[in-house]
């Protein structure tokens, strides 16, 4: 009889260790509601109800919370980063007009683009050597992505502040 409850006990403190040997090598997450929206430039995945921000590394694993953890990876090239042109932005935050001031000699595209990615905003073939103004008057406040586009692909992309 002694035998019989040792044995259960033995078995049930077994699979609870095996499910829990489970739950550390195989990551998920454990929440009441969520999604991923994706866009052409973005991609939010999130998740409702968890509002703690810790990281916890014992040992071998690495336990983070708070974040919904993206399984879907993406490796990108990276471009060479564009040779020692200098571009200005002032005054950042602005409520009204943005200044962009350049040693460039070439045209330039410019796009701005909302929280979201959505263009605002777009200009092509465009000097910036003589500082260009960019009316944010129309515009809500907030945070917006100014990308100037430079020949052969090279980008460079600031976050601009738009105040009431």
């Amino acid at each position: 009889m002694i035998f019989m409850r040792v044995l259960t006990i033995v078995l049930i403190f077994s699979q609870m260790i095996c499910a829990q040997t489970d739950i550390i090598n195989s990551p998920f997450l454990i929440s009441n509601s969520g999604g991923e929206w994706i866009t052409d430039n973005y991609n939010l995945c999130f998740s409702v109800g968890e509002i703690a921000i810790d990281t916890h590394t014992p040992q071998d694993i690495i336990l983070t919370q708070g974040f919904h953890q993206e399984s879907n990876y993406q490796i990108t090239t990276l471009i060479p980063a564009i040779d020692n042109y200098k571009i200005m932005i002032y005054p950042n935050p602005s409520p009204d007009i943005l200044y962009i001031n350049s040693d460039l000699n070439n045209d330039v595209d410019i796009n701005l683009k909302d929280i979201k990615g959505s263009v605002v905003y777009s200009q092509v073939n465009i000097k910036i050597n003589n500082n260009y103004s960019l009316d944010l008057k129309n515009l809500t406040s907030g945070v917006y992505f100014l990308e100037i586009l430079i020949t052969n692909n090279q980008k460079q992309v600031y976050q601009i502040q738009k105040l009431n």
